[in-house]
């Protein structure tokens, strides 16, 4: 398998990149290295030739992080897209999602930008354009799984047990010990209530786990 996991900072990305980086049958991870603008798919299969089939590998890419190539800008839908179409049935994208109030607590906390507002207004009202349409688009890729950060924390062995499932890989004891009582550290968010929330709570209560409001 080749696994692209894709998401918006703190919602999981990197926790979901230690799991398939764990499972012993996975020899090779990268970590937002854009192997798709870096590579042309000739490259890609000599690059991964010496893998037996069915080994995973992966990358992570963000939302907010620009997928630049060599002549234009590419979106991470279209990076979806080039990455199904580089490797077809062994394709597989792992989308974690998480409530925005929660993910803006933490990016508060913890971004390289939090000190700059221009910067963190930017990423705060890109996040609201970007998340409730790029979240049920790359959703509907047969080869997607999307799931809550908070059904991790709270159903570890569960979702390991479904992630590693969709992705044809047997089942692998990952016993990080996850940070429950960060769950819903934040009822009320730090910040004015976008316009676009509502909508972005609906998305994401589609998907299995605890329920989201505002």
């Amino acid at each position: 398998m080749k696994i692209l996991i894709v998401g918006f900072p703190r919602s999981g990305t990197s926790l979901t990149h230690r799991i398939f980086n764990k499972h012993p049958e996975i020899q090779k991870m990268f970590f937002e290295t854009f192997i798709i603008r870096n590579y042309k798919k000739k490259q890609l299969v000599n690059l991964y030739k010496e893998f037996s089939p069915g080994v995973g590998c992966g990358e992570k890419i963000i939302y907010t992080k620009p997928v630049i190539g060599k002549q234009n800008s590419m979106t991470v839908i279209e990076y979806c897209q080039k990455w199904n179409s580089f490797f077809k049935e062994e394709a597989r994208i792992i989308q974690p999602i998480r409530h925005p109030a929660d993910s803006w607590k933490s990016m508060i906390k913890n971004s390289v930008h939090r000190k700059k507002s221009g910067v963190m207004k930017r990423l705060y009202n890109l996040y609201f354009e970007t998340i409730p349409k790029y979240t049920e688009i790359i959703n509907s890729f047969q080869n997607c799984f999307t799931f809550k950060y908070e059904n991790l924390i709270m159903n570890r062995d569960e979702v390991v047990k479904d992630l590693f499932s969709f992705c044809n890989l047997p089942s692998f004891n990952f016993n990080e010990r996850m940070k429950k009582n960060r769950v819903f550290a934040n009822k009320k968010p730090p910040f004015p209530l976008h316009e676009k929330m509502e909508q972005t709570l609906d998305i994401f209560n589609k998907f299995e786990g605890p329920k989201y409001d505002l």
